[in-house]
């Protein structure tokens, strides 16, 4: 009932550099800086793991990823995540999602503040999605509420803390045509010429509106409650059926976030209050793609301000049953190779 995918790794930048900074000292706390360390040979190999199965109705997903052999790393250089789940039917609220998780150094990103590291953590949450349509406006929800043992990086020092943390967190998405052109002929030397779906030229406007109420087991009783409020519209032009420039799709939005109490971790502390984000899709000539997006806090009352929040660039080569690219996220610093089979 099981599947086991093993992925063995050699690290090929590490082993141009003859060193690595990926860890801390030999014997240091966790949170202490990282520092930089002549490699051997087991610097040179890494692993990625997972495993996949059922058990009791569960669905089981057990995740390892590790960047390192060497027994003096070995413990800073490991990370571990996984997910029990099932589906439940509740009277008078319907099918959910339960979910029993836990993870050992997780890795997190948070806006402005970048990379943070959740050290250690397990809980459970149960969550519910649905859609439904209200004449031309569509919408999609996400409701989720857990409890889970938390200890990460604090927010206001290089210590771990190791908290309760009790959350609800909803979400709410809705898209309303605004305009719709017409899509080139459905045939695959028109509209499935560059696409497995045919593009339809129009102007969308979509809106996002979250709410997330924390509460931890500190001593001072802390809480977090954040309502954000993000819009922006979508413009695409073209078909993708045209050997050149016949496709480009603009997105913008703008949001803003009302915040009340702070959070003790770095992993959920809500800092960018007020952001834009600009994304692009551009027929460049056939089937060679750019894709770009960048976030910004635009928060004028913030110390982040003018800070990225996040960043992607994308040259793709896209036909109508696969398509590989080469991509670079200059926020993460994570850069490869993609490809990708339709269907």
């Amino acid at each position: 009932n099981y599947t086991l995918s093993l992925q063995p790794q050699f690290l090929l930048e590490r082993a141009i550099d003859g060193e690595t900074n990926s860890y801390v000292a030999p014997g240091s706390s966790i949170n202490s800086g990282k520092t930089t360390q002549p490699i051997t040979a087991a610097d040179l190999f890494g692993l990625e793991a997972e495993l996949t199965g059922k058990t009791l109705g569960w669905d089981v997903e057990i995740n390892a990823d590790l960047s390192t052999f060497n027994p003096l790393n070995i413990a800073d250089g490991s990370r571990y995540w996984g997910d029990l789940k099932n589906k439940l039917d509740i009277p008078l609220i319907g099918e959910i999602d339960a979910h029993i998780f836990g993870a050992y150094r997780y890795k997190a990103w948070n806006g402005s503040l970048g990379e943070t590291d959740i050290y250690s953590a397990y809980g459970a949450l149960l969550e519910k999605q649905g859609n439904w349509r209200w004449g031309k406006l569509s919408n999609n929800f996400l409701i989720r509420a857990g409890a889970g043992n938390y200890q990460a990086e604090s927010f206001t020092s290089d210590n771990l803390s190791d908290l309760w943390r009790v959350n609800f967190y909803g979400s709410l998405n809705s898209r309303y045509p605004i305009w719709r052109g017409k899509p080139a002929a459905l045939t695959p030397e028109a509209a499935y010429r560059y696409s497995p779906v045919a593009i339809v030229p129009g102007l969308d406007f979509r809106t996002n509106l979250r709410a997330s109420l924390s509460a931890y087991s500190s001593e001072v009783n802390t809480s977090q409650n954040t309502i954000t409020f993000s819009a922006g519209p979508t413009l695409t032009l073209g078909t993708f059926s045209k050997p050149f420039l016949d496709y480009t799709q603009l997105s913008l939005s703008g949001g803003i976030t009302l915040k009340e109490g702070e959070s003790p971790f770095g992993f959920d502390q809500a800092v960018d209050l007020g952001t834009f984000g600009i994304g692009i899709n551009q027929q460049i000539a056939g089937p060679l793609v750019l894709s770009a997006g960048i976030g910004m806090n635009v928060d004028p009352a913030s110390i982040y301000y003018g800070n990225i929040i996040n960043s992607n660039i994308e040259l793709r080569w896209q036909r109508r049953s696969y398509d590989f690219g080469f991509y670079f996220n200059p926020y993460k610093g994570i850069g490869g190779f993609r490809f990708r089979l339709n269907d």
